[in-house]
């Protein structure tokens, strides 16, 4: 049989990779009209053949009658690294030999964008589609990777994995009814009955995922399932009742809340940025580097020149690093404006 070590590793490209190939795009060509486009391939798995020694595995009874299934199965423990391998290929072939850039892919969906202006005219559906979507489709003719003409989508704003990108506003959003939907889940966990209190491993762990699935679009609301995912360890029964505290209710509703008046990832806004981006003539950039270890904090300001430290008490309880790394970067933010004012 396949070892599990063989089919594990797959990665597939998410909104953060979307995110970063549009920003890399806004800053070599600037704000520019894009059209958003997305490729599906009809029944994706079935296209790939399996080997004759893996179809013994695959048989089919149909009225007594047994039938040799020769091809790759969906909900497979291995039929995505299966497909994932081939469509790499494919993607390879796009990007090198024909040029379509930024070029991005979740199992059948296949995704990126172009310039509104640059089309192609795609015969076999008599109409003209962004040049990278009509090139792509036609190397898939020429590959006969099947596909099917409502499954082609291109729009200014497009749902790519279940999140509205829009690449001239640079934001991403959680659609309206995606978002109700996410509200209605935590609000149903949070309203129990003051006779129980409890929902089973499975219910915890299928709300962690959902929310965590939110979080491409609501990244700052990371800490909100701490206290969740906290409750979820050493637990492995999956319909064992596992208590609801106030802690886990009370950091739920805080995501709820944030959800409620969220507008999403704004990218430009949203960009890393490291102490090259920073002026040291500029009145309103500062620069500090800060750590804490176990025995103390340290602050160091380049371009004062100057370094400061403190031991940590004698009586500092264990495990609690996060804390002084906190408490290391508060004192920085502290301190810079305390020497502005003096000059």
């Amino acid at each position: 049989m396949i070892q599990n070590e063989s089919i594990k590793g797959t990665v597939l490209d998410g909104i953060p990779a979307l995110g970063a190939a549009l920003r890399c795009f806004w800053y070599q060509y600037g704000p520019v009209c894009l059209t958003m486009w997305k490729s599906d391939v009809s029944q994706v798995y079935r296209q790939m053949p399996m080997s004759p020694y893996w179809q013994i595995r695959q048989i089919v009874t149909i009225d007594d009658l047994r039938h040799v299934d020769c091809c790759n199965l969906f909900g497979g423990s291995g039929s995505l690294k299966v497909w994932a391998a081939f469509n790499a290929l494919v993607t390879w072939i796009a990007e090198n030999r024909l040029d379509i850039a930024d070029l991005l892919n979740y199992v059948d969906d296949n995704y990126s964008f172009d310039v509104d202006t640059d089309t192609e005219f795609y015969e076999p559906y008599t109409t003209f589609l962004p040049s990278g979507q009509a090139r792509l489709l036609r190397l898939w003719d020429e590959l006969r990777i099947p596909h099917d003409r409502a499954k082609q989508a291109t729009n200014y704003i497009l749902p790519i994995i279940g999140f509205n990108v829009n690449p001239n506003t640079m934001t991403m959003t959680l659609p309206d009814d995606a978002q109700e939907k996410l509200l209605a889940a935590i609000d149903h966990f949070c309203h129990l009955s003051p006779s129980n209190r409890r929902h089973s491993l499975h219910d915890f762990q299928s709300l962690a995922g959902y929310v965590k699935w939110s979080f491409n679009v609501f990244p700052l609301l990371k800490p909100g399932l701490a206290s969740l995912y906290a409750k979820l360890a050493g637990k492995t029964s999956k319909h064992a009742g596992i208590y609801v505290n106030s802690a886990i209710i009370r950091e739920l509703q805080w995501i709820a809340a944030h959800v409620c008046n969220s507008t999403g990832v704004h990218l430009l806004d949203a960009c890393a940025w490291s102490p090259a981006d920073l002026s040291e003539h500029s009145l309103s950039d500062k620069f500090a580097l800060v750590d804490a270890s176990g025995r103390g904090l340290g602050l160091y300001f380049p371009w004062c020149r100057m370094g400061l430290y403190c031991e940590l008490p004698t009586d500092a309880p264990l495990g609690t690093i996060y804390f002084y790394e906190a408490l290391a970067i508060c004192s920085a933010v502290h301190r810079i404006p305390l020497w502005s004012r003096a000059g």
